[in-house]
């Protein structure tokens, strides 16, 4: 499995059962616990290593929090796993059933 298919699987994991448009995600018990870093880049995937913070970058990672489970998302990572399903999105548009 490749490193962009463990951290979709992990996504998957995180937003299992939330609304489609991520909308009110304090209603799905989801917070936001901090944001660390200045670089969007994803060569350190979600690994915090002080020593790069003495040079004034890192990385940017999200801590999130779904119930009593902690999850740490890279900023980059999630851009890329956007760009696979908006492309996907664009291939096979989600079309509403006919009333």
């Amino acid at each position: 499995m490749s490193r962009l298919e463990q951290i979709a699987e992990e996504f998957k994991e995180f937003s299992k059962g939330t609304r489609e448009d991520f909308h009110e995600p304090d209603e799905q018990d989801i917070q936001l616990h901090g944001i660390v870093g200045t670089v969007l880049d994803n060569a350190f995937g979600t690994s915090i290593k002080t020593g790069l913070f003495q040079y004034g970058s890192h990385d940017v990672v999200l801590f999130v929090r779904r119930s009593s489970t902690h999850y740490k998302f890279n900023l980059a990572d999630i851009f890329a796993l956007a760009k696979i399903g908006a492309t996907q999105l664009t291939r096979y548009p989600i079309t509403e059933e006919k009333k």
